[in-house]
């Protein structure tokens, strides 16, 4: 059984369909309705029930999936090491980002590792941050960004980034007059609406945690999940919104905002790298890693 067969095989066990599986991997779906009936003749056990949807594993096949997994990460294992032996001049670096962080903390990073690093190829996956642990924890990443709390105790969550939200309003917006110095307090808030990030996020909880301990209602008037989307409503005075200091363009501003400080503590918006210590790292990724450290002057 060689490596590509057995990947086929876990993309179907993955996607718990074969004609999704065959549109993941670009090959005919026929194609891996036979590769199943030819394995399961030749073990002479059933891999699949394929009389349920979706298509389940038998107990015999997920004994059959966690050893293939296994196989894949350790010849994975031996292409990286492989790659180390050529000190840079080739390799890859696999990176798990959050959608909504990718356009704040990559440009940070990724032109400076690519001007030092030409050679090394970068692939982004933009993925939730339960799909960025899962994958780390498979192998089948380098490394991740997120702003959540982490799920997996495998994995090592450094803390890289911390910024402290600050309140945008559009240039209208009675505040820009009553408070030149931007500088308010968290009672000034009391009547205002929101415009904020979807129920669940580590930004939103943080920000209703605030809210609570001043005795306020955090009073959202609309959830979006994309951030320019919520600035341009904002700047046209649909509500007020809070952002973390790299989502400001304090050189751009296309949409004029004004942004405003709070006297009180506000809370702090942690972006971590993520990591599986228990994977192996290539010389790329581990440069790729010393490099984020050091660019925002965190120890390796």
């Amino acid at each position: 059984m060689n490596i590509r067969k057995l990947h086929y095989l876990c993309t179907i066990a993955e996607e718990q369909n074969i004609t999704k599986a065959a549109q993941k991997l670009f090959v005919a779906q026929p194609y891996l309705s036979a590769l199943i009936s030819s394995i399961e003749k030749n073990l002479g056990v059933k891999l699949f029930d394929r009389s349920v949807s979706p298509l389940q594993l038998t107990y015999e096949g997920k004994l059959y999936i966690d050893h293939a997994r296994k196989v894949i990460d350790l010849q994975n294992q031996l292409e990286r090491r492989l790659q180390d032996t050529k000190e840079l001049e080739a390799g890859k670096v696999s990176i798990g980002c959050p959608f909504s962080l990718g356009s704040y903390i990559l440009p940070l990073i990724l032109p400076t590792f690519h001007r030092l690093h030409p050679n090394i190829e970068l692939e982004l996956l933009e993925l939730l941050p339960a799909e960025i642990e899962q994958l780390l924890a498979r192998g089948r990443l380098d490394v991740g960004f997120t702003s959540s709390r982490p799920q997996d105790s495998g994995l090592q969550h450094t803390p890289v980034l911390n910024q402290v939200y600050k309140l945008a309003t559009g240039e209208n917006h009675p505040f820009v007059n009553q408070f030149p110095q931007r500088l308010l307090s968290v009672t000034d808030l009391a009547n205002e609406q929101f415009v904020s990030n979807i129920p669940g996020t580590m930004f939103r909880e943080r920000l209703e945690q605030f809210f609570q301990d001043a005795q306020l209602t955090y009073n959202v008037l609309l959830n979006c999940k994309n951030s320019e989307t919520a600035k341009a409503l904002v700047a046209k005075g649909f509500g007020v919104m809070f952002l973390h200091e790299t989502m400001i363009d304090k050189e751009n501003n296309p949409h004029h905002l004004v942004y405003f400080s709070l006297k009180e503590k506000t809370p702090e918006f942690t972006i971590s790298i993520v990591t599986n210590p228990q994977a192996y790292s290539s010389l790329a990724a581990r440069t790729f890693v010393e490099l984020v450290c050091r660019e925002l002057q965190l120890p390796g």
